[in-house]
């Protein structure tokens, strides 16, 4: 007749169910993470090189203001000196021209 021993009871089949549940519910929200805390470090490194490159940035928005200030110190500075060498100078030259009949017109 049929052999007893190869049945297996609707006991331990429940149990063993029961144990590969149990493995699954513990192994899946491992599986989860894992995928969510990768991603969560290449958003980590993504907002850090994008906080360097808004400090690059910023840094080199500070040195072009500085080198602008300095050129237009430089530029205030030559025409301070210009109008000042045109006023020392150009008074004798204009009263020689004008006692000399010279005039600015070609016509004459």
């Amino acid at each position: 007749m049929h052999n007893v021993k190869s049945r297996r009871s609707p006991r331990r089949m429940s149990t063993v169910l029961r144990t590969l549940s149990v493995l699954l519910a513990l192994a899946s929200p491992l599986a989860v993470t894992s995928c969510g805390y990768n991603s969560i470090q290449s958003y980590d490194e993504q907002a850090e090189q994008a906080k360097k490159n808004i400090d690059a940035q910023l840094q080199r928005r500070a040195d072009l203001i500085g080198n602008l200030v300095n050129t237009v110190k430089g530029l205030a500075q030559q025409e301070s000196d210009v109008a000042a060498a045109r006023r020392c100078s150009s008074w004798p030259a204009r009263l020689a021209r004008r006692n000399s009949g010279w005039s600015y017109s070609r016509t004459r």
